[in-house]
């Protein structure tokens, strides 16, 4: 399962969502017609401080301390200190992961006792953290600090790169993290750091950006340089239907006849000229 917060794209569950000014903050719980709850918050909100799951909103409330919410009513789950100005919340499965700014380690809570399950000591300006599956990647924001990665479930290290290296926000994709520096972006195995396939993008990437969690890009370019359905599959770690089915919207939104005329377009619209 994948780690998420709150605006993390389309396929974020509906409802929870932030909303603030200068001088008061609220986290709104919201279905198609109407409010379902607030609560005011004792700083502006972020969406990078607050994460959601089904039945639980997690937002940092005040200076060191997160508040999990029923997500149906608002009610509080639990209230903890986790250290000053969280740069990331993520819930992952039944756990919620926390990177504070004023110290130098991420907290892995449980997200339904509030309770610490283990802390893992990292570097200063860290920054990105990203669950996808079993795993958890850290690290890369602006340079900073070494890629490194720990187990969900008892926080020990499975790996660490040996030099620091730059990346735009990961993303998890299917059971693999996605990163991007420059006019690069590249899929890894979060289990190892191993990386899994490569692209090059015609425009640069920017450090505000991320790595979209769609299959878009990833499948346009791999069509682009004429690979199988089967082999696309294997390379993300997809169902070859997903692909297929993938494909066939492509072809009818372009209006091609077949996947050697999708090529061309596919490879514009990915902005992507190479795979490696």
């Amino acid at each position: 399962m994948a780690g998420r917060g709150i605006g993390d794209g389309p396929d974020s569950p509906p409802g929870p969502s932030t909303a603030g000014d200068a001088t008061a903050s609220l986290v709104k719980c919201r279905d198609d017609r109407q409010t379902l709850w607030e609560r005011r918050l004792h700083q502006p909100g972020m969406a990078s401080r607050a994460a959601a799951t089904v039945g639980r909103v997690v937002v940092h409330e005040r200076l060191t301390r997160l508040v999990c919410l029923n997500r149906h009513d608002g009610s509080v789950r639990w209230d903890r200190p986790v250290g000053t100005w969280p740069s990331a919340v993520v819930v992952a499965g039944d756990c919620c992961l926390v990177l504070p700014q004023d110290e130098a380690q991420l907290s892995c809570l449980d997200l339904v006792t509030g309770a610490v399950r283990w802390r893992a000591g990292l570097r200063g300006f860290t920054g990105h953290v990203v669950a996808s599956g079993s795993t958890v990647v850290v690290g890369g924001w602006r340079g900073y600090t070494p890629m490194a990665a720990f187990d969900l479930a008892d926080g020990r290290l499975l790996w660490r790169t040996p030099q620091r290296m730059a990346t735009v926000r990961p993303a998890p994709f299917g059971d693999g993290v996605l990163l991007g520096s420059g006019s690069a972006a590249w899929l890894i195995d979060p289990r190892d750091g191993r990386e899994l396939v490569r692209w090059r993008m015609r425009d640069l990437l920017v450090v505000g950006d991320a790595i979209g969690t769609g299959v878009g890009v990833p499948i346009k370019a791999m069509v682009a340089v004429a690979l199988f359905s089967w082999e696309i599959a294997e390379r993300l770690h997809l169902g070859v239907s997903t692909v297929k089915t993938y494909v066939a919207s492509l072809m009818r939104k372009t209006g091609t006849a077949n996947r050697i005329r999708l090529a061309v377009p596919a490879a514009r619209s990915s902005g992507v000229d190479h795979v490696a």
